[in-house]
């Protein structure tokens, strides 16, 4: 029996379209993608239903890729305006009520552009004509978007305007993403006369773009957006008010650089998006085409793609296409007319189960696994979880997502090893004992806990006497951090801190954090360093690259865990504790007492007490060895350990109820006055408060791309 058709978002009508994103989400498909939008906005609910009225609906146990949500948040000099959320993040500022329509667009493509590591992400418009793709990558004000509406009403079926999806498997095949074109000033009215068929959203103005319309994609453009394309031309637009046509064939190693440059994504994914890129351009004829005026730029488009392009679409299997939403049977509605598709707020902690215990059970719906998905990106655990569920059957949106978190993450792992070679070439030279932290020592020391990590900055420990070399010569090898105009800022850095501002490189873009202590030394946990590199064993091959002894990795992870107040990142800590804890007993049995009789004589005590009650209760593991506490520290101990294990686990706005968030903002504040104490806490928060407090409330414009 045939699957019916999945509903459009033109069924529910207007007052059901505002109702959904007013209430539990409006979930639309957009070629490979479902997201679920939420908004208290009636004009950014009449843009979606004028804009994406032919876009399916996606059904109520579909994966949802992302979660995104508009609301409104008042500024003393600007009223109340709109920001938006994915996953708990604010990327950009707040913007007024006016500008929801655009916002919501840029909202989206930032969602994509920044989360999506399974396809080749490229700025460009891509149109088809008879499975023949043309690219026109170009930035921002070249008439790309422009020349891609014309061409849309001249024959050509519109896959993008904004994002195009080059595929990773070698089948080079573009997908579509079929949106709204976006349209800015002249444009808007250039196209609105260029064809009669043209329907526009409401125009939007005063932007940080000037005036944005978007235009309506056609409707059997909506239709085909499960029919990929071969790429055939590569064109690069280029408008120049009054200028003559010029076509200029470009050779394919100059076409890949300009590609790359506009890439989201090819230097994260490495070598496989090398090789699509690559791919791309060796079946396509490549062109650099200046234009002053539209009818130009047409007749050279209708020029270049007469000639026959490189490849035949026949010669390239087309794979086969696996949509987001799970095709319905026959006769069943896809979303029932009271769906309820977001996710309530529970105590309960699933991905925790399914990443610490082998027989949990299985998420009941791609919907289900959707969620897991996004507790696990925003808890820093996609790739672990990709790896603790390989063996288990996965939706085909989660695959894609898991499978290029682990490509991703050995591309990760390959950019970090050749930091580190590049910071001994930098260090070694000033024999000046260094150590690396964290993910950096686990790498080093290949641990199984680094396969799996996720890293963000290189993290060393150096005396703080050999401070002002090592600055130096990362200054002199291109990492350069960025000059304190705050004289606050410096001080607390060099006075109260146990790390100097962090410096970032120029070419690579690796940042490297400069500790001189693994806590601050004024707080309530102080360790010597020079204690910690009298036993930090010399790496292989090196004069003084080090790591921390076994016992102290254990310990500065737990120290790192409970100074952090990190919510987000509590349970990759507690996990990398408990992996070092395993590997390390396989070659000493009574490592735990170890790690126990080590933290009693660094002062650490409490610290390894609350990380091993953590581990006893959110991790469900036994615990042989508890460190001796005074009383006073008991106390304490009884008091946090709830407050820890309400607040820890997985992390995302749609587990968190109000008590988690109340354990959450007390753990947070709390960790603030373990790293200073009051006499220094009060004025510094006093002072970034305020400075927060102008910089949030100014008149300010917003910072968006488009």
């Amino acid at each position: 029996m045939m699957a019916a058709p999945a509903p459009t978002l033109d069924s529910l009508g207007l007052p059901g379209c505002r109702d959904r994103l007013f209430g539990a989400g409006l979930c639309l498909r957009f070629g490979p993608f479902v997201l679920r939008l939420r908004a208290p906005s009636t004009a950014i609910a009449e843009h979606l239903f004028c804009l994406y009225g032919r876009h399916p609906l996606a059904g109520r146990d579909d994966f949802v890729d992302f979660d995104l949500l508009v609301e409104r948040r008042w500024r003393p000099h600007g009223g109340w305006q709109l920001s938006f959320v994915c996953d708990g993040e604010r990327p950009f500022a707040a913007m007024p009520l006016a500008h929801g329509n655009p916002l919501l667009e840029w909202a989206m493509n930032w969602c994509i552009a920044s989360q999506v590591k399974h396809s080749v992400l490229i700025h460009a418009a891509v149109l088809a004509r008879n499975g023949q793709a043309l690219v026109l990558p170009a930035p921002p004000g070249s008439g790309k978007s422009t020349l891609c509406a014309a061409l849309m009403f001249r024959g050509w079926r519109l896959l993008t305007d904004e994002l195009a999806l080059l595929s990773l498997d070698g089948s080079l095949r573009l997908w579509p993403l079929v949106r709204g074109v976006s349209l800015k000033n002249r444009s808007i009215d250039l196209i609105r006369d260029f064809d009669p068929r043209a329907r526009f959203t409401a125009v939007t103005h005063d932007t940080v773009k000037g005036s944005i319309a978007h235009l309506q994609p056609l409707r059997e453009h909506v239709a085909a957006m499960d029919e990929p394309a071969s790429p055939a031309w590569v064109v690069f637009p280029q408008f120049q008010a009054g200028a003559d046509t010029a076509i200029t064939p470009l050779p394919r190693p100059s076409a890949l650089l300009d590609l790359m440059g506009q890439s989201f994504n090819a230097e994260p994914l490495g070598l496989p998006a090398f090789r699509a890129l690559t791919g791309l351009l060796a079946q396509s004829t490549c062109h650099h085409v200046a234009y002053g005026s539209l009818d130009a730029a047409l007749a050279a488009i209708e020029q270049l793609t007469r000639v026959d392009p490189l490849v035949e679409p026949e010669s390239v299997p087309v794979p086969a296409w696996t949509p987001t939403s799970t095709p319905t049977p026959a006769n069943t509605p896809a979303i029932a007319p009271d769906s309820d598709a977001s996710p309530q707020p529970s105590d309960a902690d699933p991905l925790r189960e399914l990443l610490c215990r082998p027989g949990a059970p299985q998420p009941p719906s791609p919907a289900a696994w959707g969620q897991r998905v996004a507790e696990a990106r925003t808890s820093g655990l996609l790739a672990l979880l990709a790896d603790r569920t390989r063996e288990r059957p996965r939706p085909a949106a989660a695959q894609a997502h898991l499978e290029a978190a682990l490509a991703v993450q050995a591309q990760r792992v390959r950019h970090l090893r050749r930091e580190i070679a590049h910071l001994a070439h930098a260090l070694e030279p000033l024999d000046v004992p260094w150590v690396l932290l964290k993910g950096a020592a686990y790498l080093a020391l290949d641990l199984p806990t680094a396969r799996l990590r996720s890293f963000g900055d290189l993290d060393l420990l150096v005396r703080r006497r050999d401070l002002a070399r090592v600055e130096g010569a990362l200054l002199a090898a291109g990492w350069i951090g960025q000059p304190h105009e705050d004289p606050h800022d410096e001080r607390f850095y060099r006075e109260w801190s146990h790390e100097v501002p962090p410096v970032t490189h120029v070419r690579r873009g690796s940042t490297v954090d400069l500790h001189h202590a693994i806590a601050p030394p004024l707080g309530r946990f102080p360790v010597d360093t020079e204690r910690l590199l009298a036993e930090a064993p010399v790496l292989p091959g090196y004069r003084q690259l080090r790591t921390l002894q076994p016992t102290d990795l254990v310990l500065h992870s737990a120290l790192h865990q409970r100074l952090g107040g990190e919510s987000d990142r509590s349970l990759r800590d507690l996990l990398d504790v408990q992996s070092l804890l395993d590997h390390h007993r396989q070659t000493a049995a009574d490592f735990e007492a170890q790690v126990t009789a080590r933290a009693e004589a660094l002062g650490l005590a409490e610290v390894w007490f609350l990380t091993q009650a953590l581990r006893a209760d959110l991790l469900g593991q036994p615990v042989t060895h508890w460190p001796r506490l005074g009383l006073a520290a008991r106390l304490r101990v009884a008091l946090w350990r709830p407050v820890l294990a309400t607040a820890g686990g997985t992390w995302h706005p749609h587990r968190a109820t109000r008590t988690r968030r109340w354990a959450q903002a007390v753990v947070y504040l709390h960790a603030h006055t373990l790293r200073l104490p009051w006499r220094l806490l009060i004025p510094h928060a006093w002072h970034k408060l305020g400075r927060r407090w102008r910089a949030q409330h100014a008149p300010t414009e917003a910072r968006l791309e488009g």
